[in-house]
């Protein structure tokens, strides 16, 4: 429980949030992270139903309308427990340009009420600059770890690189998305790559086998969506 794909506890990085969805017949869990003082970045799937299988294949891969706002609700424990403070999903809102997983794996969900300053201080995207080929950055998500086992916490990973920038990543990532290094598991979907700065460059969407190869919706290609 040290670690997830190879990281540490991530206690340091209040702003990204453990990400609940419970509905009548269903549930998920997905990482979050707060960039207004009642607004969530993470992955539409984290948000959307899908076609039902877990292997994504671009093209194919259809995500649904969004679920309730009402069935979501955030907290940025370090350690989840029974007496985490929590927060409560209002509105959700995806990009209206396509449905595929691949290229379109952003949504926003506005909270009920504002995450007080001293609980979290929002993180800044980094709309106006693209990530390069070896840039620095850090992971950061409450999923498993590489075995399959639950961390139970919030875990980071850092000194990663990122592989190649928006457009040059070859078959299987489009132009609106990035290849990172490794280290991204289930549960981890929707959580930060963060630069050397601390802010958001990326949204994880997804990963190879063994946490491998991860695949982040970069943040510059929804400049208008999240302003």
């Amino acid at each position: 429980t040290q670690r997830i794909a190879g990281g540490t506890a991530g206690v340091a990085h209040e702003n990204v949030f453990l990400l609940a969805r419970e509905t009548q017949n269903s549930g998920s869990l997905c990482t979050a992270t707060l960039i207004a003082p009642n607004l969530l970045l993470t992955a539409r799937h984290c948000v959307s139903p899908g076609t039902g299988d877990d292997h994504v294949l671009c093209g194919d891969s259809v995500l649904g309308d969004p679920y309730p706002a009402s069935a979501f609700i955030a907290t940025n424990d370090a350690r989840p427990n029974n007496g985490s403070p929590v927060f409560h999903g209002a509105d959700v809102r995806i990009p209206g340009l396509g449905e595929d997983t691949c290229g379109y794996d952003v949504a926003l969900i506005t909270l009920k009420e504002n995450v007080p300053a001293d609980v979290s201080t929002p993180a800044v995207p980094r709309i106006d600059r693209e990530v390069m080929p070896g840039e620095s950055y850090t992971s950061v998500g409450y999923g498993i770890n590489e075995d399959g086992n639950p961390t139970h916490g919030r875990m980071q990973l850092d000194d990663l690189s990122i592989e190649c920038q928006p457009g040059s990543c070859g078959d299987g990532v489009e132009s609106t998305e990035f290849r990172g290094e490794t280290g991204i598991c289930s549960g981890d979907s929707g959580g930060p790559a963060l630069d050397a700065d601390g802010k958001v460059v990326g949204v994880v969407s997804r990963g190879g086998p063994g946490c491998s190869t991860p695949v982040y919706s970069t943040v510059t290609a929804w400049h208008d969506f999240i302003i």
